[in-house]
């Protein structure tokens, strides 16, 4: 899901937003402005 809603804090806003549920942690992703790629190294 990529967090666009205007309900989404700014920090997250724009990210593709995942979890693992193995470990419980929940990760997000920068995503390209065009939306056809991800930025590299842009994982929290």
């Amino acid at each position: 899901m990529i967090a666009d809603s205007c309900r989404w804090p700014d920090a997250h806003r724009g990210r593709y937003v995942f979890a693992d549920n193995a470990n419980g942690r929940l990760f997000s992703l920068a995503v390209t402005p065009g939306r056809d790629g991800l930025v590299p190294g842009s994982r929290r």
